[in-house]
């Protein structure tokens, strides 16, 4: 059998392929995010709770925005504060004391970093419930006339 050799020849097509794509989450973030605006603050002897509209970013999206709550006595003291949290529009404290003033401020944070305040607000608590009775004092004197009858209690 007589095999006839053929000739094999690869052909290779290389195309160059120019691509743009543009995304507004890849753009160099250099602007701090907008904070929105307190809402309701309500508060009990030992709990405030904060309420806020959510801040925007140029870059950032609002869902991804981050939180942080301040706050002291406005007595003064060492400041306390919450972890950053995602997404979040309430916050409540818990474990104050009653019938005291406190310094409470939101920050909110975009994913490069930035952040803005919304501006401090004071917030008293109630003050405790009176659990005791009253009690009671004396007379004092009473003194009697034939029109009138004079009571001075002490």
């Amino acid at each position: 059998m007589n095999m006839k050799r053929i000739k094999q020849l690869s052909i290779w097509m290389i195309a160059l392929l120019a691509i743009t794509v543009t995304n507004p989450a890849w753009a160099a973030d250099t602007q701090p995010p907008r904070p929105g605006s307190y809402s309701t603050i309500v508060s009990t002897q030992t709990i405030i709770t904060i309420n806020w509209t959510k801040g925007n970013d140029n870059v950032t999206p609002q869902n991804k925005l981050k939180y942080v709550v301040w706050w002291t006595k406005k007595s003064g003291g060492k400041w306390s504060n919450t972890d950053l949290i995602t997404n979040i529009s309430t916050y409540t404290l818990t474990g104050l004391e009653p019938d005291t003033e406190y310094i409470v401020q939101v920050w909110v944070y975009d994913e490069a970093g930035y952040g803005e305040n919304y501006g401090e607000r004071t917030v008293k608590t109630k003050a405790a419930a009176d659990k005791e009775k009253p009690k009671p004092g004396s007379y004092g004197t009473i003194t009697s006339t034939a029109n009138s009858i004079t009571l001075n209690c002490s």
